[in-house]
């Protein structure tokens, strides 16, 4: 469970990431 939560974790992150820079993209 560890590692697929760390995994999941950093998915997450990565989509947080990039829905930012679109978003600053797009503004």
């Amino acid at each position: 469970m560890g590692i697929q939560a760390a995994s999941f974790m950093s998915d997450f992150r990565f989509m947080g990431e990039s829905f930012r820079f679109m978003g600053e993209i797009s503004v």
